[in-house]
């Protein structure tokens, strides 16, 4: 797969960790819509679990993800007030959205090769 430097992953240059973004990205659309759910009905336990879940992002390289996660695990530690909760639950939804958009976008571009397999091997 040929990559596009705006591409939001550490590992944009590396082929051996394409399918492991790759499937990170494609549960991303999932986790948004639970992260939004958990975050509208205050349940802190369910943003705990996936704010942990969303860190893993930094197995795929995606280091905003992974901060905002981070971010929003601290308030929850902290027992922060539910509003900066809130705000912070919508601002990883958000960065989660923008990198889904992203892979589609480079996905759709004619400068990109769309076969996300590996190369064959010698």
């Amino acid at each position: 797969m040929t990559h596009d430097s705006s591409w939001p992953s550490t590992f944009v240059d590396d082929p051996d960790m394409t399918d492991l973004v790759g499937y990170f990205v494609r549960q991303l659309p999932q986790r948004i819509a639970a992260l939004e759910l958990a975050a509208q009905w205050q349940r802190q336990d369910d943003l705990k679990l996936l704010a942990q879940q969303l860190r893993s992002g930094d197995a795929a390289g995606i280091v905003p993800i992974r901060q905002a996660a981070r971010e929003l695990e601290v308030l929850l530690d902290n027992r922060q007030p539910l509003e900066m909760i809130g705000a912070s639950a919508q601002r990883l939804a958000r960065l989660c959205r923008d990198v889904v958009e992203q892979r589609r976008g480079l996905l759709q571009s004619p400068h990109v090769d769309h076969d996300d397999s590996p190369a064959p091997t010698a």
